[in-house]
């Protein structure tokens, strides 16, 4: 998803569905066994997770260079008090920027190695199947704060913590959409992320998935036709809703859902 201000923007089908991190032969080698998903079990699980993995890490490493470029220019001929103000923001979203990059090289590392062994019994798994009709694929894999109920997970902004993440992936099967979360044994707060949404009323639920995939991650396709019926109050509080997915800039209620039409289905 791209657009101005957290609005999105039409791309090619192509071009949304296809991250460039892998040559055709590794990709092809690593990959081909959820090419054509079928059942979701531990190794589809997690080579689904591995990708979206993969993928931040490349991401969250352009950000950082981007942001330490804009730090050196982006001041350039302003008043001081305007200059401190941009330099202490960029310091900040760097600071968070890299914590995220830290952590997910750290995980990669680990990774790396159940995927050379083949070996998924340290790896934790949960799929929820969502109607084939849902509007919207995501992935990604990220820090979590809060869960579905607003709890606290874990502290966000310690220099030295090692925080828990969670991988998650919106793939298609044959007949079936599956919403599929993966993480590490020895991390607990994975766990009771995925059961807070097990946890919601039926009806809440799509509203749930649809609020996580809009805070938690950029990496977000949408129907056309879902975003153009939409209200513009909707789409501006949606837009604004995806401008808070830094880790720390997140609310407790953020991922809660409360019945708000704009991220209904």
């Amino acid at each position: 998803m791209k657009g101005k201000r957290g609005h999105p923007d039409l791309v090619g089908l192509k071009k949304a569905s296809t991250f460039p991190g892998f040559c055709a032969r590794h990709d092809g080698d690593i990959f081909r066994p959820i090419d054509h998903l079928g059942k979701v079990d531990s190794r589809a699980a997690f080579l689904l997770s591995y990708r979206s993995l993969c993928f931040e890490v490349h991401m969250k490493q352009v950000a950082v260079e981007t942001l330490r470029f804009s730090r050196s220019y982006v001041d350039r001929g302003r008043s001081f008090s305007w200059q401190s103000s941009a330099q202490t923001a960029l310091a900040e979203q760097i600071y968070l920027m890299e914590i995220g990059r830290r952590e997910h090289l750290r995980r990669k590392q680990q990774w790396d190695l159940l995927l050379l062994e083949g070996d998924y019994r340290t790896f934790q798994f949960a799929a929820f199947e969502l109607p084939v009709g849902f509007p919207m694929l995501a992935s990604g894999t990220f820090l979590h704060e809060y869960d579905f109920l607003g709890r606290y997970l874990q502290p966000p902004g310690r220099f030295l913590h090692m925080y828990d993440m969670l991988a998650f992936n919106m793939a298609r099967s044959a007949d079936a959409l599956w919403l599929v979360f993966g993480w590490m044994h020895d991390d607990p707060s994975g766990a009771a992320f995925v059961e807070s949404l097990a946890s919601l009323p039926a009806d809440l639920f799509q509203e749930a998935v649809v609020r996580f995939c809009w805070d938690i991650t950029d990496n977000l396709f949408i129907r056309p036709s879902w975003w153009d019926g939409k209200k513009e109050a909707d789409k501006e509080l949606l837009a604004q809703f995806g401008l808070t997915s830094l880790p720390g800039g997140r609310t407790p209620k953020a991922l809660v859902p409360d019945g708000t039409k704009a991220f209904r289905a």
